[in-house]
């Protein structure tokens, strides 16, 4: 189940989306229809079904042909990985403003993310450093995922 929380500011619509996207995930009826521009906070997204993936992708298209402005950010693990495999998931890469990076302590296995703009991405060249635990307050904690693959709509947009 999929719970959206809207809040508008200035001439753009935030929308927080928490929970599953699945197969009876309305997001036209969630999100509604608004012209202007849309910023999607996926940070709390934690699963998407084959279903939901078509949902998305269907939604996101529909927005981008009527001229709406879409920008991405905190982009959850789930979300980056439908990036990666998927090439349309996200048809404007550019609309990624942040994704969250999944870390994990080397000391206390405690796991947590962090949210970095694409930008420092870019000038990080993927190579996120080495973080402080905010669990263990001692431990350090490291990249939890293949950089490669996580991260490699990076390359894509360096390329247009």
């Amino acid at each position: 189940m999929l719970n959206v929380i809207k809040e508008f500011r200035k001439n753009a619509l935030e929308v927080r989306l928490v929970g599953t996207i699945e197969e009876d995930t309305d997001l036209a009826q969630l999100i509604g229809d608004f012209p202007g521009e849309l910023h999607v906070n996926s940070k709390e997204v934690s699963r998407l079904s084959s279903h939901g993936v078509r949902h998305w992708i269907r939604y996101f298209r529909g927005l981008q042909e009527r001229g709406v402005h879409v920008k991405h950010v905190a982009c959850s693990s789930t979300i980056m990985q439908q990036v990666s495999f998927i090439s349309n998931f996200i048809e404007d890469l550019s609309s990624i403003e942040s994704v969250c990076v999944p870390y994990l302590c080397q000391r206390c296995r405690g796991q947590f993310v962090s949210v970095v703009k694409v930008k420092q991405l870019i000038k990080l060249k993927a190579q996120v450093p080495p973080m402080s635990c905010p669990k263990c307050g001692v431990g350090t904690a490291r990249f939890d995922d293949i950089e490669l693959e996580y991260f490699s709509f990076l390359n894509k947009l360096q390329t247009r």
